[in-house]
């Protein structure tokens, strides 16, 4: 309830009913994603992969660094709605809504080791105020690097070998 006082110090009562709403936080998920795994897609593309959000989460916040490290929770709060978070330099909110089993990461940069954290919350579906995420425990994480370019190079998997050539660096080699 919000109250004035005027000149001569009476105290009014402004606005009835009271004008602040109180909301209660949802259940924090009771675990963790069991598997979180990358695949390199491209020079511009990484793809997620992870658990259905089973584990009493209705769904994942995705956060990403770009220069090889672990983004941490920091700047991670509940009862706030994870597009608000006041995040350290260098991290990145990808997914703030993470459903299903994967996300594709795209429009990423050449040459660049990316490292990403998988947070579970829940929340009412309607009030950001009950959001509430898991951020105890070890969160699981994964990283990959993006290639400096597409390559035209092949594996042939009959033989269980795999290339590992920077195309980039071969092209500009001279025989």
């Amino acid at each position: 309830t919000a109250y004035e006082y005027n000149s001569a110090d009476n105290c009014y009562n402004t606005t009835s009913p009271p004008s602040v709403t109180r909301y209660t936080l949802s259940t924090e998920p009771s675990a963790h994603s069991g598997s979180f795994t990358n695949t390199v897609a491209s020079s511009s593309q990484i793809n997620l992969s992870y658990a259905t959000p089973g584990n009493g989460a209705d769904g994942y916040a995705i956060l990403r660094r770009s220069d090889g490290t672990n983004p941490s929770t920091s700047g991670v709060v509940d009862g706030v709605a994870p597009g608000s978070w006041s995040l350290p330099g260098g991290t990145v909110l990808v997914n703030a809504n993470a459903t299903g089993t994967s996300y594709n990461n795209t429009g990423l940069s050449a040459s660049t080791n990316y490292c990403y954290l998988l947070i579970p919350f829940n929340w009412n579906a309607a009030n950001a105020e009950t959001y509430n995420y898991r951020t105890n425990a070890t969160i699981p994480t994964t990283c990959g690097s993006t290639p400096s370019n597409t390559s035209d190079i092949t594996n042939d998997l009959t033989y269980g070998l795999t290339s590992n050539i920077n195309y980039q660096t071969w092209q500009t080699v001279p025989p």
